[in-house]
């Protein structure tokens, strides 16, 4: 057998970091230290292959975008297309829907034996170690258009060389490689095993496999950085003019096998040892994930589990998370979702915002596996660059607290300028840049939600479902309260003024299921009356223009036949969503004007059953004054009356309702609507059980005191919070801090209160 061969047999069978590291030490050839190259010929390469994705996950899906670009340039290739020409496919969506007949985004739609078809030329495959034993080695197989042995320096192995930089139709344009996995493979020397042969159809194809071992060597001596190698004796990636490989898996029943199936020609890479937070198997965690991170792509990959779990299938076709909402979306979509938005989101510019809103009491655990805890994704061309936690949602200046676990938000980022994605995303397309654009975009986010009227009901909603039935009984001797706060102005400033609060479950909007048509037969301004509709606008401010229309939440941004919004003078329009029958147009007149100038609008609405196949609109929009801020000489605060104090709503929670959200150490939870303050409050929390314990005969005074008290102190420490700077960290602070005050605020209310008797 050529020795090359047995070299890749052993490789290939290996599972370990051990079993490779044993097969590199015991041959010459592999000790032999120039037989090694330098990856992308560069002295100091770890400083840009270590500093890419902080996830396993994120890196491991450049791979998998690389593969969908390899198979997209293959067959643009076959059809003797240029793929930097003009001829050549705009995006991945036409070229999915050019090259395979995919239309855009209707992965979900397609045949499940074409699905099955298309899916098997990009595979995900996993061998080896599992669960406590350790993490598994994953294999990316692609049959793309693969490439020449000769040309390996050039392509798979280099580094900031433009290779795709003027193709349109691809997703990785960095040239890194799919660099960051290397980080992630084994514990200590990151093998990475790399095999491909160009397509035998494309003229420039030499006919022959070639393979390479790349590793990481650390720094020893002189040495300050680790070094980046790949096996070259002699100088060339070793070359085998093998037909076909054995590679693949072959899947039968609820097993698969691997290395058992040929393959003729593509990429095949296997990352050792990968060290993945998910240890399952790769069907469900790390495919929730993928999900995530590819949340719409244009080509499904098919994943493979060769380990034995026991399950139905080892397999399962990946379709970016859009289209399995797409696909499920009846079972777990509220039903007024999804919906959109138009709006201009700082320098972003305009871009559409899609949102998900999940049914309330769907099972939590099911729940996460969708939403997670970073449920708000920047997107390009389908893959995700950034995204932002859960928390978000919560800001004082959004206030949807009640959506948190249920809301999913994709921005789509695909039409922003290369220089500006450039200057907010980080190459590892993991995370956006912190800085002045990030927080211009994340101020502008919030005005977009928290205009979002949608939004805004389905909170309150979803709130009186969290709280009917759990709302303590009111006896609490408010009296006692009110001779508290009337001592001290600064608690009853916590509480604010306001009525008090009505039972929630009787309170709150109560709209009827809106039954939206495919395509609207009616458009027209809201409370129009006969003539123009003329518009009042301060000069420096913003009004809002309503539409009424029959329309399906969706219908301006559908992939399948979506309607149109034409509008003239829309540089002056900086948000639009439609919702409910109701079109909203946020108008910000911001230029060289005058009082009394005006701009006319002529705004046109795309639907087969309208006239021409438009509906079509006027108004006009005329500049009054800017509004008056007048200043007051400060006063004196004046002291709160307790008669009027927004009482919040007490909500006891025990253990059987923690789920995966309470411990027994946490203690309160405050939750802020326009109108409403809840404090959710852990009856079953560990030192007030020690102190009922203890003195069981005054049990309800002591859970009153430890409610109360917390009360106080929470709403204190929140109101702190909330004037600091929104860094996110303010749920933790909280947490921790209330956490601390629930172990002393019984022994300090018992002891100060012996006080009198001194």
């Amino acid at each position: 057998m050529d020795k090359y061969k047995k070299i890749l047999d052993s490789l290939l069978k290996a599972e370990t970091e051990e079993e490779v590291n044993n097969i590199v030490e015991n041959d010459a050839i592999f000790k032999n230290e120039s037989n090694w190259k330098k990856y992308g010929d560069l002295d100091n390469n770890w400083g840009s292959v270590g500093n890419q994705q902080d996830e396993a996950a994120a890196a491991l899906v450049e791979k998998l975008t690389n593969a969908i670009d390899a198979l997209l340039l293959l067959k643009c290739r076959l059809e003797n297309i240029e793929p930097t020409s003009d001829k050549a496919p705009k995006d991945i969506f036409s070229a999915a829907e050019q090259f395979f007949e995919i239309k855009r985004n209707k992965l979900h739609e397609l045949p499940k034996d074409k699905l099955s078809s298309i899916s098997k030329n990009i595979q995900l495959i996993a061998t080896g170690l599992k669960g406590a034993e350790g993490c598994p080695s994953l294999s990316i197989v692609d049959f793309g258009e693969g490439q020449n042995p000769k040309n390996f320096p050039r392509t798979f192995l280099s580094l900031h060389k433009s290779n795709k930089s003027d193709i349109n139709f691809v997703i990785g344009k960095f040239n890194m490689g799919g660099t960051g996995v290397i980080r992630y493979c084994g514990k200590r020397h990151a093998y990475q095993l790399l095999i491909s042969k160009r397509c035998p159809n494309l003229k420039d194809s030499d006919n022959l496999w070639g393979f390479t071992l790349i590793r990481r060597q650390r720094p020893s001596g002189l040495t300050r950085n680790s070094i980046i190698q790949y096996f070259a004796p002699n100088g060339e990636v070793p070359v085998l003019q093998e037909k076909t490989l054995t590679l693949l898996p072959f899947c039968k029943g609820e097993f698969a096998e691997p290395y058992k199936l040929p393959m003729e020609w593509g990429t095949y890479i296997k990352l050792y040892e990968y060290q993945m937070k998910e240890k399952t198997d790769i069907l469900l965690d790390l495919f929730v994930n993928l999900n995530r991170l590819l949340y719409r792509i244009p080509l499904p990959i098919r994943l493979v589990e060769c380990r034995e779990y026991g399950h139905h299938s080892p397999e399962s076709n990946l379709m970016g998370m859009d289209q399995r909402l797409q696909s499920d979306r009846s079972e777990l979509l509220d039903a007024d979702f999804p919906a959109s938005t138009f709006a201009k989101l700082g320098p972003l510019g305009k871009v559409e915002i899609n949102y998900y809103l999940f049914k309330y009491g769907i099972d939590r655990r099911q729940l996460n596996r969708w939403v997670g805890r970073e449920p708000i994704y920047f997107t390009i061309n389908g893959q995700t660059h950034a995204r932002l936690p859960a928390y978000f949602f919560k800001r004082e200046s959004i206030k949807l607290d009640y959506l948190e676990d249920y809301l999913l938000v994709n921005i789509d980022c695909s039409d922003v300028s290369n220089d500006l994605g450039e200057d907010l995303f980080m190459p590892s397309r993991d995370r956006m840049a912190k800085g002045e654009l990030r927080e211009q975009i994340e101020q502008e986010l919030e005005r977009i939600l928290k205009s979002h009227t949608g939004l805004t009901e389905k909170n309150e909603l979803y709130r009186q479902n969290k709280v009917k039935d759990k709302i303590a009984d009111e006896t609490i001797k408010l009296d006692v309260l009110n001779n508290i706060l009337s001592t001290n102005p600064m608690l009853a400033r916590l509480f604010g003024q306001g009525i008090k609060l009505s039972d929630p479950s009787k309170r709150g909007v109560s709209h009827g299921e809106f039954q939206g048509k495919r395509f609207p037969t009616y458009f027209k301004i809201a409370k129009k009356h006969e003539g123009l509709l003329i518009k009042q606008c301060p000069i420096k401010g913003h009004c809002v223009v309503l539409f009424e229309t029959d329309a399906q939440n969706d219908y301006l941004t559908r992939l399948d036949e979506p309607g149109k919004l034409i509008i003239t003078n829309d540089k002056y329009i900086k948000n639009i969503f439609l919702f409910n029958g109701i079109l909203h147009l946020e108008i910000y007149p911001n230029g060289d004007f005058a009082i009394n100038d005006h701009i006319d609008f002529n705004v046109r609405l795309t639907s087969p059953n309208a006239i021409e196949g438009y509906f079509e609109e006027n108004f006009r929009v005329v500049l009054t004054p800017e509004e008056e801020k007048h200043k007051k000489k400060r006063k004196r605060p004046e002291e709160p009356k307790t008669e009027g104090l927004a009482i919040p709503n007490i909500i006891k929670v025990k253990k059987e309702d923690w789920e995966d959200q309470w411990t027994g150490e946490d203690a309160i939870k405050i939750n802020k609507t326009e109108s409403t303050t809840d404090a959710w409050i852990n009856v079953d929390n560990a030192s007030l059980r020690r102190e009922l314990d203890k003195d069981s005969k005054n049990s309800s005074i002591i859970e009153e005191q430890f409610i109360w008290g917390m009360v106080i102190a929470g709403l204190a420490i929140k109101e702190t919070i909330d004037k600091s700077a929104n860094n996110g960290e303010g749920d933790e602070i909280f947490k921790i801090a209330t956490q601390s005050m629930a172990r002393v605020i019984l022994p300090v209310i018992r002891e100060l209160g012996k006080l009198e008797e001194i």
